[in-house]
Order: C-alpha cells, then sequence, then structure tokens
C-alpha cells in the first residue's frame, strides 16, 4: 500500500488561489528538499550500538509553518507546483529510497553475516587447536602418571627370577663339587686297594711258580711224590685265596669304573652349571644396569613433561582467552545484527556449498504458481553458483522437456540436468526403433480438425473409434472411444515408441495406468479407485512383480533410495508441501544438513510458518519467494535459522520495517 493514499488529491481553487498568491510574494522561499548522504560506517570488532534518534535525542522546540508550493521556471514562465504532485514525487521518492533501503538492509546483513562467518571461522580454529593442546595435555599427564607409577616391576621381577636361577644353580654346583670330591675320594681309595689287591695277586701266583719249581727240581721220584703229596694242600690254599683276590680285585675295578664314569658326567654337569652360572651374572648384571638406565631416562622424561605440561597450560591458557575474546565478538555481532535487524534471533542467508550436488525436487506441476517457483529455485541456485544443478521429477509429462527449455531460455540460465521417476525406470538397454503408425483400413472415415490438426476416425456409421493427437508432426497419443465414451489413451515418447496407457472406466474416469521399458515390457502399473491411486506395481523386464506399494510416497521413497542411497555430497531442495520433497525430508539424516525447504507466501501464512518452524525434525535451510516473506520469518521464529529470499520484488509497494513505518 502506498503511503498517504487517503489523503485528498483535491485542492480547492479558493486555497490553490492563496498559495498562488503566497508563492508569487515569496519567490525566494521556493526550495526544495534535499537529502545529505551520510558517510557509511563499517562495522568492525569494536561495534558501537546504534541510538535510536527518536528513543536517546530530545525533541526541540519548533515552530509549524505552512510550506508554500514549489514554483518552476520554464523558459522564463513560472508554473506553481501543486500540493498533490507535491506529494505524488514525494512518494515516488520514498518508494526509490525504500528499495535503497532494502538493498543496503541486504549488504548490511551480509557484511555482518560475513563478519560472524569470519570471527566463526577464527573460533572453530582456535578451538580446534584447544582440542588438540587438551589431547596432547591428556596425553602428556597420563604418560607422566605413568612414569610416576613404573617401579620397574616386571624388571624386578625378572631379576628375581634370575637370581633365584642363579641360587638354585649355585646350589647344584656345591652339590656336584661335593660328589665330585666324594668320587676322588673313593677313586683313590680303590686305586690303593687295586694296587694291594694286584700286589697280593702277584705274591700268590709267584707262590704258586715257587712249588712248581721245587717239584721240577726234585729228581728223585718218591721225594717228589711225597712233596707233590704236601704241596697239594698248598695249592688249594693258594688257589682258593687266588680267587678270593681276583674277586675282590673285579669289584674294585668294578667300583673303580662307575666312580670314573660317574666322575665323567659330574665333571660335565659342573662345567655346564659353571657356564650357566656365568650366563645368569651376565643377565644379571645387565638388567641390574637396565633398571638404572630406566630410572635415570623415566626422570629426564619426567622433566621433560613437566615442562611439556607447563608449556600446554600456558598455550591453553592464551587459548581460552582468544576463544573468550572471539565468542565475546560473536555474541556481540549477534546482539548487534538482532538490534539492527529488530530480530530475537539470528536469521542468515542459507550457506550454499557450489562443490555439492543440488538436487530440485518436485512431484506436481498442475499448478502454474507451482511451476514457476520451481525454476525460480532453479535461476537462484544456477546464478547464485555458476554451477547446474539437476531437477528430479516424479509425475509424468512428456512435454516436460520442452517446459524446461523455455524457462531456461527465458531465464538466461544453463539448462539444469533432468532425472524422471519414469524416465528412468521406463529406460532399456534393447529400445525398440519401430515407431507407431495408423494403419489404413476401408473400414474408417478420417477426419482433420482444423483447430487442432487432430486426426479423427469415424466408423461408416460415423460412431467416434478414435482421436489421434499430434506434436511435433510425431504420434503423441491415440484416444480410443466406444460408444462416444473414451476407454483407452495410448501416449507415446518423442521417438513414436509407446510409454504409457490410461484405461478408462465406464463412468470415463481413469481406473488404471500402465508404464511401459523402451523395448514394450511393463514396469509400472497404477490402479485407481473412484479417481485416486491405491496401488503402484513395479515389474521386472520379466513381468514378474518385484514391488507393490500402497501409496505413492512409499514408490518415490524407494526410487530415491535406490538412486541416492549412500551419498553425502548432495543437497535436496523443495517445497514443504511436495510429496517427493516430503518423502525425501522424512528418510535424510537431518544430521547431514542436507535439506533446503521452500515455503510458499510466508508473510501470508504465519501460522503454518510457526507450525512448520517447530515440526520434528527441525528445519534449518528455507527458502521463500520475498524479501517480505523473509522478514515475516524474521519476526516470527523463536530459533537461529537460514533463510534466503530467491525472488526479487517489481512492485512499487515499498517494504519498510516497522522501526521505520510512517
Amino acid at each position: 500500500m502506498k503511503l498517504f493514499s487517503r489523503l485528498r488529491k483535491d485542492v480547492s481553487d479558493h486555497n490553490a488561489r492563496d498559495t498562488n498568491v503566497q508563492a508569487q510574494s515569496h519567490p525566494t522561499d521556493n526550495k526544495s528538499n534535499s537529502t545529505e548522504d551520510h558517510p557509511k560506517e563499517q562495522i568492525s570488532n569494536n561495534h558501537k550500538p546504534v541510538k535510536d534518534p527518536i528513543k536517546t535525542e530530545q525533541p526541540e522546540k519548533t515552530t509549524t509553518t505552512i510550506k508554500t508550493p514549489q514554483v518552476t521556471s520554464d523558459n522564463g514562465n513560472n508554473a506553481v507546483v501543486s500540493v498533490h504532485d507535491q506529494r505524488v514525487q514525494i512518494e515516488s521518492n520514498m518508494n526509490q529510497l525504500s528499495h535503497e533501503y532494502a538493498q543496503l538492509r541486504g549488504k548490511l546483513k551480509l557484511n555482518l553475516f560475513s563478519e560472524r562467518d569470519d570471527y566463526q571461522g577464527k573460533l572453530n580454529n582456535l578451538n580446534k587447536q584447544l582440542k588438540s593442546l587438551q589431547a596432547n595435555e591428556d596425553a602428556v599427564q597420563d604418560n607422566l602418571k605413568k612414569n610416576k607409577e613404573e617401579d620397574d616391576g616386571k624388571e624386578k621381577e625378572r631379576l628375581a627370577s634370575v637370581r633365584a636361577d642363579q641360587k638354585h644353580q649355585n646350589d647344584l654346583l656345591y652339590r656336584y663339587k661335593e660328589q665330585q670330591k666324594k668320587l676322588a675320594t673313593s677313586i683313590e681309595k680303590n686305586d690303593k686297594k687295586l694296587t694291594k689287591k694286584q700286589a697280593e695277586l702277584a705274591k700268590n701266583q709267584k707262590s704258586e711258580t715257587d712249588l712248581s719249581a721245587a717239584i721240577k727240581n726234585e729228581t728223585d721220584l718218591q721225594k717228589m711224590m711225597v712233596l707233590m703229596e704236601k704241596q697239594k694242600t698248598q695249592i688249594d690254599k693258594i688257589y682258593k685265596s687266588r680267587e678270593k683276590i681276583n674277586a675282590e680285585l673285579a669289584e674294585i675295578q668294578t667300583d673303580l669304573g662307575n666312580d670314573k664314569k660317574d666322575l665323567k658326567d659330574v665333571n660335565v654337569n659342573i662345567n655346564e652349571i659353571s657356564s650357566n652360572i656365568a650366563l645368569l651374572k651376565t643377565k644379571t648384571t645387565s638388567i641390574e644396569q637396565k633398571i638404572k638406565n630406566d630410572q635415570l631416562h623415566r626422570t629426564s622424561l619426567i622433566n621433560q613433561l613437566e615442562g611439556s605440561s607447563k608449556s600446554n597450560l600456558n598455550d591453553i591458557k592464551g587459548l581460552k582467552m582468544q576463544i573468550k575474546n572471539v565468542t565475546d565478538n560473536i555474541n556481540y555481532v549477534d546482539k548487534y545484527i538482532k538490534d539492527v535487524f529488530h530480530a530475537a534471533y539470528l536469521v542468515r542467508e542459507v550457506f550454499l556449498e557450489p562443490q555439492k550436488q543440488y538436487l530440485v525436487l518436485s512431484d506436481s506441476i498442475d499448478k502454474e504458481q507451482q511451476e514457476t517457483d520451481l525454476f525460480d529455485i532453479v535461476h537462484y541456485l544456477e546464478t547464485k553458483m555458476h554451477i547446474k544443478v539437476t531437477l528430479v521429477t516424479s509425475f509424468f509429462n512428456n512435454q516436460f522437456g520442452d517446459i524446461v527449455d523455455g524457462y531456461t531460455k527465458s531465464m538466461n540460465i544453463e539448462r539444469p540436468d533432468e532425472v524422471n521417476l519414469f524416465t528412468d525406470m521406463q529406460r532399456s538397454d534393447n529400445p525398440s526403433t519401430k515407431p507407431v503408425e495408423i494403419p489404413e483400413s476401408n473400414n474408417w472415415v478420417t477426419r482433420t480438425d482444423v483447430k487442432t490438426q487432430n486426426t479423427l476416425i469415424y466408423d461408416q456409421s460415423g460412431n467416434l473409434l478414435m482421436t489421434v493427437e499430434y506434436l511435433d508432426d510425431k504420434i503423441n497419443r491415440i484416444n480410443y472411444f466406444k460408444n462416444s465414451k473414451i476407454v483407452k489413451t495410448n501416449i507415446y515418447n518423442e521417438d513414436g515408441i509407446l510409454s504409457s496407457t490410461q484405461i478408462f472406466n465406464k463412468d470415463q474416469k481413469l481406473g488404471e495406468e500402465n508404464f511401459f521399458r523402451t523395448d514394450g515390457s511393463i514396469v509400472i502399473t497404477i490402479t485407481y479407485e473412484s479417481g485416486v491411486a491405491n496401488d503402484f506395481q513395479v515389474f521386472d523386464g520379466s513381468g514378474l512383480l518385484t514391488q507393490d506399494f500402497d501409496k505413492k510416497e512409499e514408490l518415490v521413497t524407494w526410487w530415491i533410495n535406490k538412486l541416492y542411497a549412500d551419498q553425502d555430497d548432495i543437497v535436496f531442495v523443495g517445497s514443504s508441501t511436495d510429496l517427493l520433497y516430503k518423502a525425501v525430508a522424512e528418510v535424510r539424516d537431518q544430521d547431514k544438513s542436507d535439506l533446503i525447504t521452500f515455503v510458499e507466501n510466508a508473510h501470508s501464512n504465519i501460522g503454518r510458518i510457526k507450525a512448520l518452524l517447530h515440526k520434528e525434525p527441525l528445519i534449518n535451510n528455507i527458502f521463500v519467494q520475498y524479501e517480505r516473506d523473509l522478514h515475516s520469518i524474521e519476526n516470527t521464529t523463536d530459533r537461529d535459522i537460514s533463510v534466503s529470499a530467491i525472488k526479487t520484488a517489481v512492485s512499487d509497494e515499498m517494504y519498510l520495517p516497522e522501526s521505520l513505518k510512517i
């Protein structure tokens, strides 16, 4: 609404005459209002609150005067500018100023949020450094605790074990040496016994030899016989004594052999144990030295860690001070933004990331406004980021490509990519190459509608059988009739291949739709009851049923998940009332921040906006149509949120914040 629209536009003749007289009597008082441009102040780290002159300045005493109409000079002729014309000019100036204000308001908001983003980036970096330092300090403290509590327990256990082994080996060595002494004594004793017995054996043998020699030397046979009789007793005694000596000698030799063998084994054991003891002694020395070195190393390490901890604590303290300062700056900028824009919460532009893929969703463009909004979103995204976006649709419209071409040309933007549920599922590796043709029949009467150029086919009795509709001189659809009622429609793609069929019931309401792959196999069947779709069936290339859904939401959810599951670099954009977008929004993880919700007519439907802002999961990114919609959300929201207006108002209507409205 224009300001002063209720002011009277007529001025009475009497007032006009009075005004004319005053203008002629005061020609030098004709001065036009001028506007001084104030220098723009940049917002620095030390913002100063903007004072409201209405609230803070003391009103000055003024005298009310009636200004006279302006008098302009044209070729020397004075012309009177009426009060009405002045008002029109003032309104025009105010309109221009309001639009300039809106632009400056947007620039100021961008400037403030850019500054806030700088602070936030610095804060994020400082927090990252703080987190890293605190993690390092935690590690240092853990290491300190570990080193201070370390008492070389394992090494001492090893040392104790080695010493125990060493003691055991020494005990064994002592026992073997004692055994060695006993064996040596036994061998020496047995050697003496052996020598003695050998002497006794030699003496015994000599006694026998002496007796034998005595007999040999006797020449007298009788004396010899007497001598032999005497020696018989002696010889028996000698032999018995020898047998005993030999037995004792054998026993001594056996004992001596056993002792020598045992002594040899004992000596081997003594050598082995002595070697083990030497190794254990070396090992003991090594462990003791390791314990000593470890203690020295720990002492040095503890000193280093304590120094590192002290440095960390100083750095952490410094970082916390910086974080506090940056946080204070952010809080100040936040307050400044809220004060300047008269909002209780931060409402900033939606953050767009050109490196991501943006998918603009739509399930319907039945209404002109839906179609316009859809391409306004595409236009905003492509011009804002200078990238190509993707249109993802779940409605069947074989002329949608022409609609896209028309909008992209008129908007002078790059043509977006297209992904359509039906086109995607109707794709085939072996498409048919035979387009549809109307056969000739002598039983038909063919006519051409002059206005539409459609072909109408009748039987000989004048009953309408079918109508053929064309698009770009190609058959687009064929409608079949029975008793002047439509019963079926075949729809063909741009190559003339059957795309879908629509079957109507006796009430001429849609009862079933079938969609075909380009190779002719059926892929989707939709069943209707009372004009409402209530069953969606999906078939594979062999005609087998693979999916059966009761609602379209289930079908589009399954399809979207099939295309974009496990992808994190995409952003879905769509209307809050759109079936496809709502289906996607319900299944996507909100923590990924990959949703931008478009809200229509926000300024005129605040109640729905409030409900939408509180609906779980919470919406964080919103597109609206105009600045007035954005301001409505600024005045409505009870939490921080990102909102961008995708269109610029072209009307002469002024929009001013409440604080500037008259």
